[in-house]
């Protein structure tokens, strides 16, 4: 057997003709020289390895150049040296060499006891090891023919230079043809060869061979590539094939094989995600995310109810919360009830995944070993019944994390250290994306890759993304390296970037055709090395064999007619809705009156009817999705909470109450861990502590005020319509909703507070100065008060209450307003009258950012207005139907 060596030909080499040979990489080479060789063996694993290395950096001493280092950080520093240790191994590299740097006299010792383990031996311990029973035996007995050397010996490592030294007369450089060149391509070649061009590069519709050809992005590359893609006619070269696989499918074509490069699938995640289930210091998004896994040990069911709960209240142990776990471990809802071990096996995995809580560093490190074995348990039920390949890969590399972080978990270490393992463990890593379909076209990594001639024609995607650069040996400083070429053990850099660049070269020499190397244009992105050897020399004449390609769909032209005559299919893009001030459609006219309404969506369907329909009548979920509220609104929802608790608690019914701070505190710390957890994260803590601040002058203030206008707390969230049936007249209909605050003056007559969480007090002064608060007034209808019941607004993050009524206190602000509340209704009910005549006709106001004068509504007197800002239909905040509605930005 004859094998045809090189570097690059690891992976998924290119190989046209069959005669015989056989491509090898140093993987590959290796494993065939161990087989014949006898040294075949089961080699220790990375994470026994990386344990067995630790063990002997921890026992070297205070005094190594690692110590301070290691203590900070164990996991990845000892990563970090065993990944030195292998280089300086694979440079031939030995402990005992005499006259050792410090620091590579350092790392002697840590080898020394090392070796003595049972699992020091790696990659390029197994390299030594050949040498030395190659050197030991007749390479004759060796069963292949030959090897030829597809790069020069002087560019390889130097571990491999001696192995191919010691197999003698069987390893033999390959011939080198160097026709003469007949078009541009050939006089390319020649030139990378060392031959001075004789001509400038003839353009592009004369000699098509060697094409430049520059995308504005990489879907445009992907997608136009791929659409020409034939396995009959094309070779790619594509490092990251993840994109252009994707583009291949999407063409209903074969996927060509791809991974994720440096990949954290959500399978992977999984194992970051379970490290404050362990520690018990609660991560609401980590929560949300492991609860939103596609592969989760948390039931489906339970995971999605649960993530209802946070999307409402990001919290943990509320009301809500609570009823969600009691409904699941009873199995209400279900056929039947749950049997006893099914039972245990829920309680697991609330007790394991959904319970946090202070543990001390003993209960955190047993909870850390059964939650893992837990999660290996379930990894190997979950491989049994069947996954495709792509996830199971994903599953094999998440139970080799656990089993490594079980050895790892020391018998005395505290919170942080275990968390530390976890994170120390975790890295992205390479993991496949599609597996090579049938029919498909050939994508190898690396011009390298090419081990043969091709007569087809040769496409590097993105040739950027292949950076020619040295990585072994970075670490090394002026005297290691000196030591180490003087021990004939080094491995340069200029080595390493010629071996690069050599394949490179090999690669394109061998494309018969026409080769193609697409780019990217990108600011502050330097020319490839090849395109700046290109470019020196042909000078000018480079831009004869440019294309740009602007414009996907007129450009691609200039690239081959012949293959591009469809190429607008190659950017499918879904249109978004327009805007425009008004739909109109049939379906509209039967829109049957809801049984009963909101305040808030009497509010809508006036001010955004579009969006009123969208929740109200088609019943979409608007798509904020299942996430956590926005800022803005989840202070609010805490801050009403807040609010509402303390004066259930401490001012129902009085006449004088005093909330102290620690109360405040006691309530405020309860709500934010059921309700708004996501403060508790390090990042959000300044954040969370300006915001206590302020709720508690405003609870200050509102509480001064109650008591110094002789006001009693009748009630906190008032409802009506719930219990009882409660007709509004000027609602058209039946209503229903709460009222934050509701007091009584010493004359027996209802005062009614809103509380609103904003940071302008603009929206709610202009609401009262021009007769527009509906809220407020329908409140007063409701409680059949219209003309008696006074009204304000409580801006919780000012602290501030708005009021045409005559107050006293320090956060008090009067706002004058001719407007009564009847007056008020009567806008409303003429309002509701115009939406639904609209509806009858067929039409819903679509309009957001339009003149208000160009809006039907906006003509007619007598109305509630519409939020305007300079003249101008407001757009409407926390909306998730901005895609439908064509305002998505």
């Amino acid at each position: 057997m004859k094998l045809l060596f090189s570097t690059a030909y690891d992976g998924r080499p290119y190989k046209e003709n069959d005669d015989g040979s056989r491509p090898v990489g140093p993987l590959t080479l290796l494993s065939l020289l161990e087989r014949e060789l006898g040294l075949f063996d089961f080699f220790p694993q990375p994470d026994e390895r990386l344990k067995a290395w630790l063990d002997c950096l921890k026992k070297s001493g205070d005094d190594n150049f690692f110590y301070n280092s290691l203590q900070k950080d164990e996991l990845k520093v000892s990563q970090e040296l065993l990944g030195y240790r292998d280089e300086l191994i694979a440079m031939g590299w030995q402990h005992n060499m005499k006259n050792q740097p410090q620091r590579l006299g350092q790392l002697a010792t840590v080898e020394a006891a090392f070796q003595q383990t049972p699992f020091f031996t790696g990659i390029p311990d197994r390299w030594r090891n050949v040498l030395q029973a190659i050197e030991k035996a007749n390479p004759k007995e060796i069963c292949f023919e030959y090897i030829v050397l597809h790069d020069k010996t002087e560019h390889l490592p130097p571990m491999i230079q001696r192995v191919l030294k010691a197999l003698g007369n069987r390893v033999s450089e390959a011939d080198s043809a160097e026709p003469e060149p007949t078009n541009n391509l050939g006089m390319f070649q020649a030139a990378l060869r060392g031959k001075k061009p004789k001509r400038t590069l003839a353009p592009l519709d004369e000699d098509p061979s060697l094409q430049l050809i520059r995308f504005n992005n990489q879907q445009e590359m992907c997608d136009a590539m791929a659409y020409c893609a034939d396995a009959e006619k094309h070779v790619f070269i594509n490092r990251d094939n993840a994109n252009f696989d994707y583009s291949l499918v999407s063409f209903g074509k074969s996927a060509s094989g791809s991974k994720q490069l440096a990949a954290n699938p959500m399978t992977i995640q999984l194992y970051k995600l379970v490290i404050p289930c362990i520690t018990g210091e609660l991560n609401i998004h980590a929560l949300l995310s492991l609860l939103q896994l596609r592969y989760s040990p948390i039931d489906r069911k339970l995971s999605y109810q649960l993530t209802r709960c946070l999307a409402d209240k990001p919290g943990v142990g509320n009301a809500e919360w609570n009823a969600v776990i009691e409904n699941y471990l009873s199995g209400q809802g279900e056929d039947a009830a749950p049997e006893e071990h099914e039972i245990k096996r829920r309680q697991n995995i609330i007790e394991l995944f959904l319970t946090f809580e202070k543990r001390d560093d003993a209960t955190v490190r047993k909870r850390a070993k059964s939650l893992l074995q837990f999660l290996q348990k379930w990894i190997q039920e979950k491989c049994k019944a069947g996954l495709p390949p792509e996830i199971r890969e994903q599953f094999t590399y998440l139970d080799s994390l656990c089993q490594q972080t079980l050895q790892l978990i020391p018998e005395q270490g505290n919170a942080k250290e275990i968390e530390k393992i976890f994170q120390g463990i975790y890295e992205s890593t390479h993991f496949t994306n599609y597996q090579r379909q049938q029919n498909s076209v050939c994508v190898v990594d690396d011009f390298g890759a090419v081990a043969s001639t091709t007569a087809k024609e040769v496409v590097a995607l993105n040739f950027y993304d292949h950076p020619l650069k040295a990585t072994v040996g970075k670490f090394l400083l002026h005297e290691e390296r000196e030591f180490l070429k003087d021990h004939s053990t080094y491995y340069s850099p200029e080595a390493q970037v010629n071996l690069q660049l050599e394949q490179w070269v090999r690669g394109i020499a061998r494309t018969q055709n026409k080769l193609k190397l697409c780019f990217i244009e990108q600011e502050g992105v330097d020319k490839h090395p090849l395109h700046i050897r290109m470019e020196s020399l042909f000078g000018e004449s480079t831009e004869n064999i440019l294309a740009v390609v602007q414009d996907i769909q007129n450009d691609i032209a200039l690239i081959d007619r012949a293959i591009f005559q469809s190429a607008f299919e190659t950017q499918r893009m879904l249109p978004l809705q327009e805007q425009v001030e008004a739909l109109s459609d049939q379906t509209f006219k039967i829109i049957p009156r809801r049984p009963v309404e909101s305040v808030s969506s009497l509010e809508r369907f006036i001010e955004y009817p579009l969006d009123w329909v969208l929740q109200y009548v088609a019943l979409f979920e608007d798509n904020r999705g299942l996430s956590i509220p926005s800022d803005n609104l989840l202070l609010g929802n805490i801050a009403h909470k807040v609010v509402e608790n303390l004066f259930i608690q401490h001012a129902i019914g009085q006449s004088t109450f005093n909330i102290s701070e620690n109360e405040f505190k006691i309530t405020f710390d309860h709500v934010i861990h059921t309700e708004g957890a996501t403060f508790l994260q390090p990042e959000n803590r300044f954040a969370m502590s300006a915001f206590r601040y302020k709720l508690w002058k405003s609870v200050r203030n509102l509480q001064e005020i109650i008591t110094g206008n002789n006001f009693v707390v009748e009630a906190c969230e008032q409802s009506f319509g719930y219990d009882e049936d409660c007709i509004v007249d000027e609602a058209l209909g039946y209503v229903r909703g709460y009222i934050d605050l509701l007091l009584k003056d010493s004359n027996g007559q209802h005062f009614i507070i809103d509380m609103k969480w904003t940071y302008s007090d603009k929206k709610y002064i202009k609401k009262i100065e021009d007769g527009a608060a509906i809220q407020l007034a329908l409140y007063t209808a409701a409680l059949n008060e219209r003309e008696q019941a006074r009204t304000a607004y409580f801006l919780l993050d000012q602290g501030k209450l708005l009021t045409a009524a005559d107050l006293k206190g320090r956060g008090v602000q009067k706002v004058p307003s001719t407007a009564g509340n009847s007056e008020i209704l009567s806008k409303l009910k003429r309002s509701l009258e115009f939406r639904w005549s609209e509806l009858r006709q067929g039409k819903v106001e679509f309009g957001e950012g339009p003149d208000l004068s160009s809006l039907a509504y906006h003509q007619e007197p007598n109305l509630i207005p519409l939020p305007e800002e300079n003249n101008t239909k407001k757009t409407i905040p926390y909306t998730g139907f901005n895609f439908l509605k064509g305002t998505l930005q």
